[in-house]
């Protein structure tokens, strides 16, 4: 089996200035990796082949927005393109990989790792708490088969109740639609669990629930996964981690973009 694999998921068929110049980055850092790009199956990718020539291709529908994207992540079918790798290494073209530090964090045995998250997530700022599980999907390492084995366990379908459940303060399906929780609990069989009124993307749900699934499930503590990636709060992060960059971040552009330009050059013409 090989170790690890870079998937870059894409859905339009050409990158933006600014997500060339990431995903060059990743080529020059990562190239002792296999990198597959991961994409609609009706866009044109000649856009893409500079990065690579692997490209793995799902429905259309399973890219039209985030909520798409999250089913597709929390899907069997996803995995199973992948089944053999050991660990994916999700990299999308909003993030920026410092060094080249990727067997490293798959030999740390982790099922998943993602950047620290903070309390209010996207409206936290530097007074907000870090939370004490992790972590940012964006750039993000997997253990394939752990994902599988989640996704095969019948508390997987199931345990949008228990969202439900946990979050009585927020608009759930039951109160927006109307109806009762045990119908709620009925179609649960037949969705991804997600929540409305609250942000629950697959990396919430994969951070909060793949242990209740599968008890083996490995995250690292928060100040562990900050040497892997920032993503929100940078600054503090990096103080937090004596003033050192990570492995790699996700988002540069929208959380705190004067303080990464200082190690992000976008200026440079790469074309």
């Amino acid at each position: 089996m090989n170790k690890v694999a870079v998937v870059v998921p894409v859905y339009l068929e050409k990158p933006s200035k600014d997500e060339k110049k990431s995903l060059l980055q990743t080529k020059m850092v990562l190239s002792g990796y296999p990198i597959i790009v991961v994409c609609p199956e009706n866009i044109n990718v000649s856009e893409y082949t500079f990065l690579t020539d692997k490209f793995i291709r799902f429905k259309k529908t399973d890219f039209k927005n985030v909520r798409a994207y999250s089913r597709l992540c929390l899907s069997y079918k996803f995995y199973e393109k992948f089944k053999d790798f050991e660990y994916i290494f999700i990299c999308q073209p909003d993030g920026w990989v410092f060094k080249d530090e990727l067997e490293y964090w798959c030999n740390q045995d982790y099922d998943y790792i993602g950047a620290p998250w903070f309390d209010g997530f996207e409206k936290a700022d530097k007074n907000s708490k870090m939370l004490d599980y992790v972590g940012n999907g964006g750039m993000s390492l997997r253990n394939v088969q752990k994902h599988i084995k989640m996704f095969e366990n019948p508390y997987f379908i199931q345990s949008y109740s228990s969202i439900v459940e946990e979050n009585k303060k927020h608009k759930t399906i039951s109160n927006v639609l109307n109806i009762p929780i045990n119908m709620c609990k009925y179609l649960s069989q037949f969705v991804i669990p997600s929540r409305i009124g609250t942000k629950l993307n697959e990396d919430f749900y994969i951070s909060k629930y793949a242990k209740k699934i599968v008890p083996d499930f490995r995250f690292p503590l928060p100040k562990i996964a900050l040497k892997f990636a920032f993503e929100n709060q940078p600054r503090i992060l990096y103080e937090m981690n004596e003033q050192k960059l990570p492995f790699c971040c996700h988002a540069f552009k929208k959380y705190d973009y004067d303080f990464w330009k200082q190690y992000i050059n976008l200026e440079e013409d790469n074309d």
